[in-house]
């Protein structure tokens, strides 16, 4: 699935509510050139959408409002922001706890592979980072 198959659903009139993609799909220009006729479109994702979660506050002051954004700044929250920063999150984490397992700043490959796989992101974790 992709624009083209959204938008060529609603061309045919397909009704959108029986229409589901799945993450790769599932992001705000998927939508975009089918228009209104997108409606009742739906896809699942991995992550949360929408930018009303306390990291995106920081990045805002921190990063944007301070003048250190790479771009405007108007992506922030968008869903393949959004996805990128969960994505650099689970690294971050996976590394840090790497890290802890063998006790050194100076992972290897296996060491990443160690802490990806012994990672657990339990709700009270996503909280403290400003994702819950």
């Amino acid at each position: 699935m992709n624009q083209v198959a959204i938008q060529e659903a609603a061309n045919i009139r397909f009704p959108m509510e029986n229409f589901i993609g799945v993450w790769w799909s599932g992001a705000e220009h998927d939508v975009l050139s089918a228009g209104a006729a997108a409606d009742g479109y739906k896809a699942v994702t991995f992550h949360n959408v929408g930018r009303d979660f306390p990291v995106f506050d920081d990045i805002q002051k921190y990063v944007v409002d301070a003048g250190k954004a790479a771009g405007a700044g108007d992506q922030i929250g968008n869903v393949l922001y959004n996805r990128g920063l969960y994505a650099a999150m689970l690294a971050v984490e996976a590394a840090k706890t790497a890290q802890e397992i063998h006790g050194t700043a100076d992972i290897t490959p296996q060491m990443m592979r160690d802490g990806m796989e012994a990672l657990e992101m339990p709700e009270a974790r996503m909280s403290s980072l400003g994702m819950p």
